[in-house]
């Protein structure tokens, strides 16, 4: 009677495909999982299709960019050659481009829609990760599921210019579930050329070849789960006659070698155009050298090999990045990465404080000591993978010795494969030791957070950041339930139970933030209430302000109103439905009398200016030429002019020290044109036109015509200082 395979560790793994009980699951069961996961996908967002354009990046990338309103030649050509908008991301200009073609214009409405879709695209490409992973129908689910629900995600669905983390992450994920399958079609090869070899030179099939055919037989064991070491061991076919065997073994060689190319080639396809969405992305292949060194222990130049196709990816999109990218002139801080590190951990858990932008870690804020301690803490969080690994595989040594107290060390020529198996009728202790795929999952989450720390961006903590890292978040959660739920079978029910806390919890928050964006003053209200970034001060001031000249062109010329839109903005912001209604009374009225709408407007511009004033007061070291130009134009407005000019020439002086070209140019036009608006507004005209003359000889010097009728202003105010006294 042939005795069981035991369980072993520390020999090469590959991943496995069958799940726990070993069967298949039937194509339609995948279907019914997927739609039921797209539909939910699609409950869960669908108040994000009414949302409409954002005030930031929106217009840049969709709302005023010519390049994605056909497929001409001229504009493919431009996407997939040129940078725009300081991105070199010509698939996410693609994915745009045909949302136009399909909608026939510009559409908000069909571009969110869109994006909900996406997000299920990359859903379904994080399920097909799971199961490649562990063929295991539930535990991949899971993972899809929490992949939905996570709320840090929300930012990535609901603002149009988040697309290109869509794009990417997708085919991220599809990327690495091709070149698991390619590892896995590579190690059946080598598998069964073992098997041709060493059955070719056995002669006879007496019982002594017999028997060294069975202990000759290869196996490939102990690919971990997700809950420790499992027994996921492939073994090749048994062997017939010694000739005929080798024969077969080599013909099925040549089946799997071009299966292998043909997933290499899918990851290597999916991974160019990931790179092309979106260049976080460009660290995958790091995570797939990570798993050819904990997972499968590979030690060969063909690992090396394997990789140089992506890295010519790599060089390729940094490169182009690169060049499009202006220098952010935010000087490396090892406290700020570190303290980016932690809270970008804390967020992935999914019970953080999720806002569209937070500032940065504030080194002043920490004394020296603390300071300290996190830099060393965040260092430490890259070893613990490797350490608890390495624990494990120590401790699974021990055990495996305990399992087969005849074996010593003195007999080292005895395969660990070939021990006689620990019959036990419980679990394997082995199985509760730290697993090399969980590990993997681990050094997925670190290295995807690594760019923005790295390129040490100006607002380093931002939701859609987190959007690939999440994946591994969400594969290592749903694999540690799941091989906790098969291991401890009396727990099973507590195991699913805490994972579908957790994905309540998450569901909850994600619906929670969804209404904040739905917010008629804007996701940046929410926002301006979670935390003191600069920036989104600013945002909301301009929506006040946006709201305060609307209203303010009404009064003056009695300009047309989204009254049903305008009603909702004022509910929200006065909090008083008799004010409301008697707005309201006034916009449909055509009597003069708009002292309602008056008063309204100057509470609109003053909140405008608190916010600005916040802004200006969390403003720190960033530069804001937009900030100064919103307050001096607000001040225009109120026909404060001798006070908007010194907030013109501070915006002046921020736009000519930008490191961003383009801003430095229009920035600089509107600047000088705006105080050249002043003076002409206070009827100095002399120093309006030399203002004026300044602004057009950089427009004229930079070759766009960021002011249409400048020439035309520019004749108007030389006429009138020419008849001014």
């Amino acid at each position: 009677m042939k005795s069981k395979r035991p369980n072993k560790s520390g020999t090469t793994a590959s991943i496995a495909p069958p799940g726990a009980s070993g069967k298949t699951a039937r194509w339609w069961v995948h279907g019914l999982v997927i739609l039921g996961l797209l539909l939910a996908n699609v409950a869960l967002y669908h108040g994000t299709f009414d949302l409409g354009f954002l005030t930031v990046d929106d217009p840049d990338y969709v709302q005023n960019n010519p390049y994605i309103e056909s497929f001409k030649a001229a504009n493919l050509k431009h996407i997939l050659t040129k940078s725009y908008a300081a991105n070199y991301a010509p698939a996410n200009l693609l994915s745009y481009a045909l949302d136009v073609a399909l909608a026939k214009g510009k559409s908000a409405s069909a571009i969110h829609l869109s994006n909900v879709l996406w997000h299920g695209w990359v859903i379904c490409a994080v399920y097909l990760l799971a199961f490649t992973i562990r063929a295991d129908i539930v535990i991949a689910a899971a993972a899809a599921l929490l992949f939905m629900l996570h709320p840090a995600h929300v930012e990535v669905v609901a603002w149009i210019s988040s697309r290109k983390d869509l794009v990417a992450t997708g085919f991220a994920a599809l990327s690495m579930a091709c070149y698991l399958r390619y590892r896995r079609n590579k190690a059946r090869e080598g598998n069964r050329l073992l098997v041709a070899e060493r059955n070719s030179s056995l002669p006879t099939e007496g019982a002594n070849a017999q028997k060294e055919r069975t202990a000759s037989r290869p196996r490939l064991a102990a690919a971990s789960n997700a809950q420790g070491r499992s027994n996921l061991i492939h073994t090749a076919p048994a062997v017939g006659r010694a000739a005929s065997r080798g024969r077969l073994a080599v013909r099925w060689c040549g089946q799997d070698a071009p299966m292998a190319a043909g997933w290499y080639a899918s990851s290597l396809l999916s991974f160019l155009l990931a790179s092309g969405g979106k260049q976080s992305v460009l660290l995958l292949p790091a995570v797939m050298l990570v798993w050819d060194l904990l997972v499968e222990k590979r030690r060969n130049w063909q690992m090396l090999a394997d990789k140089v196709p992506f890295g010519l990816v790599v060089i390729f999109f940094g490169w182009m990045t690169w060049q499009a990218q202006p220098s952010t002139r935010t000087p490396h801080n090892l406290f700020v990465m570190a303290g980016t590190e932690i809270t970008n951990l804390w967020l992935l858990t999914g019970f953080g404080k999720y806002v569209l932008y937070r500032a940065a870690p504030d080194p002043a804020a920490w004394g020296q000591l603390a300071r300290v301690a996190i830099i060393i803490a965040a260092a430490l969080l890259w070893a613990v993978p490797l350490l608890l690994l390495r624990l494990g595989t120590e401790r699974s040594a021990e055990l495996q010795l305990c399992a087969n107290p005849g074996e010593t060390g003195t007999a080292p020529s005895r395969s660990p494969a070939l021990r006689t198996p620990h019959r036990s009728t419980g679990p394997s202790p082995i199985s509760y030791l730290p697993s090399p795929i969980l590990a993997t999952l681990c050094y997925w989450v670190l290295i995807q957070m690594a760019p923005p720390m790295v390129i040490s961006f100006v607002v380093p903590i931002t939701d859609r950041y987190l959007f690939l890292p999440s994946v591994g978040i969400c594969l290592l959660l749903a694999n540690v339930a799941g091989g906790l739920a098969q291991r401890l079978p009396k727990a099973r029910w507590l195991c699913w139970t805490l994972l579908a806390f957790v994905g309540a919890a998450w569901s909850a928050q994600t619906w929670s933030y969804v209404k904040e964006w739905r917010d008629p003053r804007s996701v940046w209200y929410g926002a301006h209430l979670k935390t003191k970034n600069s920036q989104v001060s600013q945002f909301l001031g301009e929506i006040y302000q946006g709201a305060g000249d609307r209203m303010n062109d009404f009064v003056k010329s009695g300009a047309a109103l989204q009254a049903t839109n305008e009603a909702k903005f004022a509910r929200a912001v006065l909090s008083d439905v008799a004010r409301v209604e008697r707005l309201q009374s006034e916009w449909r009225s055509s009597a003069p009398n708009r002292t309602n709408s008056i008063t309204y407007r100057d509470e609109l511009w003053q909140l405008a200016w608190d916010q600005y004033q916040e802004s200006a007061a969390h403003r720190g070291t960033l530069s804001a030429p937009n900030l100064y130009m919103n307050r001096g134009r607000l001040l225009v407005g109120q026909g404060q002019f001798e006070r908007a000019i010194p907030e013109f020439k501070t915006a002046l002086a921020f736009a000519q020290t930008s490191s961003y070209d383009v801003v430095q140019q229009e920035s600089s036009v509107h600047a000088l044109r705006a105080i050249g608006v002043a003076y002409w507004s206070l009827r100095n005209y002399r120093e309006a036109r030399e203002w004026f003359l300044k602004a057009q000889a950089v427009q004229r010097k930079t070759g766009h015509a960021w002011v249409a009728t400048l020439d035309q202003e520019v004749e108007k105010v030389t006429v009138l200082a020419g008849r001014q006294p």
